[in-house]
């Protein structure tokens, strides 16, 4: 449970004793997990041993809770030391959203940080609670119970994800689709041939060899025409996308930012430079103008640093250098 490469050999002397350990993670909120003769605690920043090193295995506090594992059954313990539940799981996930899947044998359920089991530990599998709601798997069915225990979505789907924010991608005998927490179907349910993970609240998709994307909700966002699509990934939005053999950028909404008119793979990094062949270029009138730039980022406050020669300097959205070429580094720290 714990990660060792975090720690750090450790001695310290308290009243004039000395106290060894092997292993010392940093303090947080005046404890340090500690590894002692194959143990674990905590101590003070005095050293001192306020939770004595008796546990096979422990992590941190999350809130006023550390998970830990004694004769090889896992429990909670408060700052005091003391047993908030008894150690009968055989696993204690890491708290999400205020509560923890937890193991016992085969069987997922789930307990909140009080220690109290608000999910009974009958269930084929059991997902971190994301936005206060956790996909769970029974009779290889999935549905999704709430953060207070209750079922909210009935065990009907094929296949599922997590929700984000207000909705989540299920698979019935239809296709696949978005809902809301009320079980509800938000979008239209289309087979596809391959659906991607989240990115930034989008999944890339491919139907019939075309692709697209469609939101968490499960609606096309990008229409599923193109011969291929990039992973939407950076901040500005921008996607390259390739259809008859010709490059150009679309945003998450399908709207085209930059023409699919070009010979090779196109990025537009902001709204004066874009990326092609791995040479930056100014962007003018959705003509590419070449230029000799190195580095490009993006605008903040209408401006964005661009590198040339080895050197930092900052152009308008118009593509004109504003601050001159003389910087080694650069970091945005402006104010509203």
């Amino acid at each position: 449970m714990s990660d060792k490469e975090n720690f750090k050999g450790f001695k310290v002397e308290s009243k004039g004793v000395n106290y060894n350990f092997d292993y010392l993670y940093i303090f947080i909120d005046g404890l340090a997990l500690v590894l002692k003769d194959k143990k674990y605690g905590f101590i003070n920043p005095y050293g001192q041993e306020v939770i004595p090193c008796i546990y096979e295995n422990m992590e941190i506090f999350e809130s006023d809770v550390a998970r830990a594992c004694i004769d090889g059954k896992c429990g909670l313990i408060n700052r005091k030391g003391e047993h908030v539940i008894d150690f009968i799981y055989d696993e204690i996930a890491k708290f999400s959203d205020g509560c923890a899947v937890v193991r016992k044998g085969e069987k997922k359920g789930a307990i909140n940080q009080e220690g109290e089991g608000i999910i009974p530990c009958m269930y084929e599998n059991l997902f971190d609670s994301k936005y206060g709601m956790i996909r769970t798997k029974l009779d290889g069915k999935y549905g999704y119970i709430n953060s207070d225990g209750n079922l909210a979505i009935p065990f009907i789907y094929k296949d599922a994800t997590d929700f984000f924010e207000e909705y989540a991608i299920v698979q019935d005998e239809i296709g696949i689709g978005g809902i809301n927490k009320k079980g509800e179907k938000v979008s239209e349910f289309n087979k596809y041939d391959f659906v991607g993970v989240l990115k930034n609240g989008y999944r890339k998709v491919n139907k019939d060899d075309k692709w697209g994307f469609i939101n968490v909700a499960g609606k096309v966002t990008v229409p599923i025409i193109y011969d291929f699509v990039w992973p939407y990934a950076k901040a500005n939005g921008y996607i390259p996308v390739k259809k008859d053999g010709k490059y150009g950028c679309v945003d998450v909404n399908g709207n085209i930012i930059e023409p699919l008119i070009h010979d090779e793979e196109v990025h537009v990094v902001n709204e004066s430079i874009v990326e092609t062949n791995k040479v930056f270029a100014k962007l003018v009138d959705n003509e590419i103008i070449p230029c000799i730039y190195e580095m490009a980022g993006d605008f903040n406050h209408k401006i964005a640093p661009v590198q040339k020669d080895g050197k930092v300097g900052f152009i308008d959205k118009q593509g004109n250098e504003v601050i001159p070429f003389m910087y080694d580094a650069f970091h945005f720290s402006f104010r509203d």
